[in-house]
């Protein structure tokens, strides 16, 4: 059961970062886009 929490908690936070990055990635080239 610890193990599945564990796995649980790397997904989302993977899946968080992924959310930061790809959010990021997207502003920057919106931006580039706009200038």
């Amino acid at each position: 059961m610890h193990v599945v929490k564990k796995c649980l908690a790397a997904l989302v936070a993977s899946r968080f970062f992924l959310n930061i990055t790809w959010s990021s990635s997207f502003l920057s080239c919106h931006r580039i886009t706009m200038s």
